[in-house]
């Protein structure tokens, strides 16, 4: 039975209610709320805080009563037990439950980008094109091979078997005060009741052709025609965790007449009628759209073009939808009751792009009273910086949450609710995040770091931090580190260490959270880092084995010269269809660091032989000409070298990034006839 902690977490993501929202309904503090989640609290003392809670987060009598079972009362419908005891001959089992361990999966939006190549790979970066056949010197082990990495995890000394006992100790019964006996007689008479009803409904219905699952039944969403598979509502939820896919939408049987474009150029923007919880109705969606229409028209925004759609949307999955219906850039939907209303924003937003970020970027809901007309500007404003964000035109999405920032010009008091301010404070940290990867620009993290600071002091104590905004302001730290000097690289990782460090401590089992810690460790090189490093890319695989967190491992082990290690890692990260390229590149490099230059050449070249126009010049080649130089091959090792420096001065982030100061100088000594790469130099090679 899942925890009081697991189903009030899952119930509030659910409907996305907040701590603060939540605690205000039912007239509790924020930090109480945060004991329930976290499970420092194990449950409400009073039963009818658990009822005030179900109602707040709208639960069904079933759920409700999960809820009250979790918490250790009893449910409010009670089925009638006969008092029957059992026949005699019945013998009763051992019926003890065993308890399991807590797991968290890894974020579902965490895609890679071209990774460089002697470089931990980050949760920012894409990968580029694998090639599925491999070809390398590497052995590839097969899935059971004696070769594969076993990963243990030393994150507790509780001894598993006690940890197992302890938990099944404490989970409550399913009806407390009844007997076992009087259990099984009622689900035994509730069995055969269920089997007569399905016998004649076989008969009943010969639609069913004798079976109840020869068809999947569909619903109609009120999208003008669309059919999607039916959602049941939940009964009893054996884990308290989302879906891990949504269903493929079925096409729409004809267009939608109102969305129809204007012009070639137009991008539509969507107000759907709002959902209804309280005892009155409104417009929602024609009063957000009149400020959001004053600012198109202010911005001389001649594209864009709004309109209502007046049916309810109730799920990102329906509202992306309609934008794939429409071919429209925005859908605004929500719900509200007789004091606020809950508006989320859906944009377009291609996921290859995304950082590492758990929370939806374009999801966050914002919670505004649409009778104040600062609330609604802000949400003009807000929505049209996140649709600049989807089209990658990140210094219009700046302009736009600074503005939603500022006071109005008609009514200069009006400012931004707190929660507003949190959500457009944090669209910055990422806007600027993403626009310094884009221009390479120190500037653009900088302002990343100093907004997600000021989303943290919007929250009310430390405690009670979102795990995603130290994370997000540890990457930011990660991508200024590259930028800076040497002298000042590592403070800027000591921030990065320190703010990763808090969004584990915030969120258990942080999966991305351990990968750029680790990364950041393995950038420090302090006394003990690299093993830190290796540790931490162990936890990440302990929960999510994934081929760049063994790429990643191997550059570790290789770094701490570890050699017996790295090329089963290597092998994993094959294994697991990492780029081909890349693993190549990194064993030349590893080969280097242990002088032995046939091999090193030997995977240079083949990762040479997948190299792309879009990659030369990259550390590719220069792991290339530096197997060259040191095989005394000078001229051909300068073609190569030099390649590289002009890559790199093509930007002049990347040239601090990849030390060009340093490689000028081999060049230098190369061409005088000297040789920069003798054993010596090429072990503790960085």
């Amino acid at each position: 039975m899942s925890t009081f902690a697991e189903l009030l977490t899952y119930y509030m993501e659910r409907i996305g209610i907040t701590d603060t929202e939540l605690a205000r309904k039912i007239g509790v503090g924020r930090q109480t709320i945060f004991r329930w989640k976290e499970g420092l609290v194990k449950s409400p003392r009073k039963r009818e805080v658990v009822l005030d809670l179900a109602k707040a987060i709208r639960l069904t009598p079933d759920e409700q009563d999960t809820l009250l079972l979790a918490a250790g009362f009893a449910p409010e419908i009670l089925p009638e037990v006969p008092d029957t005891p059992l026949p005699a001959q019945v013998v009763m089992g051992d019926d003890s439950d065993s308890g399991t361990h807590e797991h968290s999966s890894a974020e579902d939006d965490d895609t890679t980008n071209a990774p460089v190549n002697n470089e931990p790979i980050n949760d920012d970066v894409h990968s580029g094109e694998e090639v599925t056949q491999p070809d390398t010197k590497l052995p590839i082990p097969a899935e059971d091979s004696d070769n594969a990495v076993t990963v243990t995890l030393p994150l507790s000394s509780t001894d598993p078997d006690k940890a197992i006992h302890t938990a099944s100790e404490n989970i409550p019964p399913l009806y407390p005060g009844r007997s076992v006996d009087k259990q099984m007689k009622w689900w035994g008479w509730v069995g055969g009741v269920a089997l007569l009803i399905l016998v004649i409904s076989l008969f009943t219905f010969p639609s069913w052709n004798g079976s109840i699952l020869t068809t999947t039944p569909t619903t109609v969403d009120k999208l003008g025609g669309l059919a999607s598979p039916s959602r049941e509502p939940p009964g009893t939820p054996q884990t308290p965790s989302p879906p891990t896919s949504s269903p493929t939408p079925t096409a729409v049987a004809k267009p939608l007449a109102f969305c129809a474009p204007e012009s070639d150029d137009e991008k539509l923007l969507i107000a759907a009628q709002f959902t209804p919880f309280g005892s009155t109705k409104h417009n929602i969606a024609g009063r957000i759209l009149e400020p959001l229409e004053m600012e198109i028209t202010d911005g001389k925004l001649t594209t864009l073009r709004v309109a209502r759609y007046r049916q309810e949307i109730t799920s990102a999955d329906q509202a992306r939808v309609l934008m794939g219906e429409c071919g429209a850039a925005v859908v605004i939907w929500g719900e509200y009751d007789d004091s606020r209303v809950k508006a989320n924003i859906t944009t377009l937003i291609a996921q290859e792009n995304y950082i590492s970020e758990p929370t939806s970027f374009s999801e966050l809901p914002s919670f505004i009273n649409v009778d104040v007309p600062s609330e609604l500007r802000v949400l003009a404003l807000e929505t049209l910086g996140l649709l600049f964000r989807s089209e990658k035109r990140y210094s219009e999405a700046i302009t736009a949450f600074n503005r939603a920032l500022e006071p109005s010009e008609d009514s200069p008091s009006n400012v931004p609710t707190e929660e507003q301010r949190f959500n457009l404070y944090f669209y910055l940290g990422h806007v600027n995040y993403l626009a310094g990867l884009d221009t390479e620009g120190i500037a653009h993290f900088s302002d990343s770091i100093q907004a997600y600071v000021r989303a943290s002091e919007l929250t009310e104590q430390l405690e009670s931090t979102p795990p995603e905004l130290p994370y997000n302001r540890g990457l930011a730290h990660m991508a200024r580190h590259r930028l800076l000097n040497k002298n000042d690289r590592a403070a800027e990782l000591n921030l990065a260490i320190d703010a990763l460090s808090l969004a584990l401590r915030r969120k258990r089992n942080y999966v991305s959270a351990y990968a750029m810690r680790g990364n950041a460790y393995l950038a420090r090189k302090e006394e003990g880092d690299l093993q830190r490093a290796i540790n931490d890319y162990s936890a990440a695989l302990a929960l999510d084995p994934q081929a760049k967190y063994y790429y990643n491992r191997a550059l570790a082990h290789i770094a701490i010269k570890q050699y017996a290690s790295w090329e089963v890692d290597l092998n994993e990260a094959l294994r697991l269809k990492y780029n081909q390229r890349d693993v190549h590149t990194l064993a030349c490099y590893a080969h280097l660091r242990q002088y032995e230059l046939a091999e090193a050449k030997t995977a240079c070249e083949s990762a040479m032989e997948l190299t792309k126009d879009v990659q030369i010049g990259d550390l590719t080649y220069l792991n290339y000409g530096i197997v060259l130089a040191a095989s005394e091959e000078t001229e051909e090792a300068l073609t190569y070298i030099n390649q590289h420096l002009a890559w790199i001065s093509k930007k002049p982030g990347r040239y601090i990034q990849y030390d060009g100061s340093q490689v000028e100088e081999w060049v230098v000594q190369l061409v005088a006839g000297k040789q920069p790469f003798d054993e010596a130099m090429l072990v503790d090679l960085e």
